[in-house]
């Protein structure tokens, strides 16, 4: 809304008032005068809403006059239609693109700027519309996409004077392509030749449109530091010139927080040293790196990781070792359809690992998402006595009369109270029969998307270590305890071991719902993943976390698309290793400067995670520090001590476990 063209035009206004006191003439040198010269020949500004681009106008006007005293020596304010342009300014013409409408079309926009006649002011935007409407008209015939905005025919003179801008800045919206349709993919495919976050795009166009020395300077989402799917822009960087990285705290209440990136638009092989700030804690006072760009160039995924003293020290240790790891496996493992493909080739490679090598992950592993309900209502319920279970009992009135008074359900019940009492007249299974009716009568998410009513009693709970291979594959009879362990994520972030509190009607009605309608389109369709890990132990996490993976047992059962889960597949590095070290400090914070540092991570990233291969004695020591920790756990589940006793107690399990894992790794 005009925050950062009025903040440039300041700090030009600034710079030049100070170069006023080198300057003999002084008459014109004024802040107006300033600000009316740098508005109408540096400053030009795009934004797709509207109403910001009409705010961006009135600022920069209200800035000018604000200036300047006697009302009388105000001049005209100028007209800003093509200088601050409400368009997509991702989507344009290609670059090499040129007709002789944008010579024509940018005389006629200079000499609009500063007409004040009403009447010819009206005519000559019509005649620069119109001609603009005309360029526009045939894009989707000759590019397959609509255009609305090109930063070449609206601002001609940049290009045709400059060869582009010299500064590019901006805050590009946190906008993922998860989060668009389907047509906007297709035509930044076409753009660009790839669709991925807004943001992304806005770095590949931003230097397209600077001039060569160019500076760009952005904030960002700082996912771009380390995930896979933004490796193009640490290319994009590294390739050029930067002159700074900041890593700061989240300032505008996103699921990330930000960086800000300042770079010069030059191809450039030198290894030049650029500054590398961490300014989470402190903004004002960052830690301060300077470091050699062929450091991030040589880094796996070439990475921005930060260049602390730990993590220079792992580097250099280890980063060659792990590119030939990466080289070698990673187009091997990177899925679990890869893994499975590889089977034999991986088989090969386990055998021969040796004690103290250093391996990725997902070389010993496999596995994968799970079943994905669409129905959750449906399939899903909680095992009786537990706290989810009780928080059922006190939301399902509410439910209830919620959807009786909002679809006017012809059942009588008037207030809360009367609905808990209707309830309470009820069995589970009549109250899980008239939730499910009226699901099917009015629409799928009636009681909220997502939402569970099912308690389960432990009699309908079946034991899985019972149940015959046919059992698990097609579904259990209704004549059994039909209902299988479903681990769907634990928001309370339990580390080591859990049972989980949830259950899936595994009975052979819903199995075969499953499987027939899996994939297909359309809303509240299930998706059947990876069933050749169901009903295997392995090991788990959730996929959001808030400062350290927290990893844990997995029991036999089946698992969903939030419960990230893997299965070992190497004696030598069993299970209860891995979890110990994923729920380490160390392992925790090279996964953030390392291979992701959102708040996800997901099996893929997983499967990055160097490895060091353990001697029998130490993975004696990791045995009985994680057979501690699981005991804990379990006597607290169990009521036998305290949760204050058992986070003591798992707290100086914590403080062994770092410890022990920096000296597995050298880094103490």
């Amino acid at each position: 809304s005009g925050a950062f063209p009025v903040g440039v035009m300041n700090e030009i206004v600034k710079l030049r008032n100070i170069l006023t006191w080198f300057i003999e003439n002084k008459e014109k040198r004024t802040s107006y005068f300033f600000k009316a010269n740098a508005i109408e020949n540096s400053i030009y500004g795009v934004d797709i809403d509207a109403g910001a681009v009409e705010i961006a106008k009135l600022r920069l006007w209200l800035s000018m006059v604000v200036d300047e005293s006697n009302i009388n020596r105000i001049d005209p304010l100028p007209n800003l239609e093509y200088k601050i342009v409400r368009g997509n300014s991702l989507i344009g013409f290609p670059n090499n693109y040129e007709s002789p409408a944008s010579k024509e079309i940018a005389t006629l926009i200079k000499e609009y700027y500063s007409i004040t006649d009403k009447a010819e002011k009206q005519g000559q935007k019509q005649r620069i519309d119109e001609k603009i409407s005309k360029r526009m008209s045939n894009s989707k015939a000759n590019f397959g996409y609509e255009i609305d905005f090109d930063f070449r025919l609206y601002f001609h003179e940049v290009f045709n004077e400059k060869s582009g801008f010299d500064v590019v800045i901006g805050n590009p919206p946190y906008v993922s392509t998860k989060g668009t349709n389907e047509t906007n993919k297709t035509t930044l495919k076409k753009a660009f030749g790839f669709a991925d976050d807004l943001y992304n795009h806005f770095f590949f166009k931003s230097f397209e449109i600077l001039k060569e020395n160019g500076i760009i300077s952005f904030i960002t989402s700082n996912t771009f530091l380390t995930i896979n799917t933004k490796k193009n822009i640490r290319e994009l960087l590294q390739k050029n010139k930067l002159l700074e990285l900041i890593k700061t705290a989240d300032v505008f209440d996103a699921m990330v927080s930000p960086a800000i990136t300042i770079a010069k638009n030059i191809n450039t092989n030198d290894n030049y040293v650029f500054l590398y700030k961490n300014a989470i804690s402190n903004f004002n006072k960052p830690d301060i790196y300077e470091v050699n760009i062929d450091l991030f160039r040589n880094a796996i995924n070439r990475v921005f990781f930060l260049p602390t003293e730990m993590n220079l020290k792992f580097n250099k240790k280890y980063n060659s070792k792990l590119q030939q790891l990466y080289e070698q496996w990673w187009n091997k493992i990177e899925t679990s359809k890869k893994i499975t493909k590889n089977k034999r080739i991986l088989e090969v490679y386990r055998k021969n690992i040796k004690e103290g090598d250093i391996i990725l992950l997902g070389t010993v592993t496999e596995g994968g998402q799970g079943l994905a309900t669409a129905n959750n209502g449906r399939f899903v319920g909680v095992r009786n006595n537990t706290k989810q279970a009780k928080r059922i009992v006190e939301t399902r009135p509410k439910k209830l009369f919620d959807a009786v008074k909002s679809n006017k359900i012809p059942i009588d019940i008037n207030s809360k109270d009367e609905a808990k009492d209707f309830l309470n007249n009820k069995t589970e299974q009549e109250i899980w029969e008239l939730f499910d009716t009226l699901k099917k009568q009015y629409g799928r998410d009636i009681f909220g998307q997502g939402y569970l009513y099912r308690i389960v009693s432990e009699d309908l709970i079946a034991d899985v270590n019972n149940l015959t291979d046919n059992e698990k594959k097609n579904g259990i009879d209704k004549s059994k305890p039909y209902f299988v362990p479903y681990d769907k994520g634990d928001k309370d972030g339990n580390k080591w071991y859990l049972i989980t509190p949830f259950v899936i009607d595994w009975s052979k009605e819903s199995v075969n719902w499953f499987y027939s309608n899996s994939g297909k389109k359309g809303k509240g369709m299930p998706v059947v993943r990876n069933p050749q890990f169901y009903f295997r132990e392995g090991f788990c996490w959730t996929d959001v976390h808030t400062v350290y993976i927290k990893a844990r047992f997995k029991e036999k059962g089946i698992h969903d698309v939030k419960s990230m889960s893997l299965f070992g597949l190497s004696k030598n590095i069993p299970e209860f290793y891995i979890i110990s070290l994923m729920n380490s400090k160390f392992i925790s914070e090279y996964v953030d400067d390392f291979i992701n540092n959102t708040q996800t991570f997901q099996i893929n990233d997983a499967r990055h995670l160097p490895i060091i291969v353990p001697n029998r004695e130490q993975l004696k020591i990791f045995k009985n520090l994680f057979d501690k920790a699981v005991s804990i756990k379990k006597k607290h589940f169990a009521n036998i001590i305290s949760k204050l006793d058992a986070e003591k107690e798992l707290e100086k399990i914590q403080n062994d476990l770092d410890k022990l894992v920096l000296e597995l790794y050298g880094m103490e």
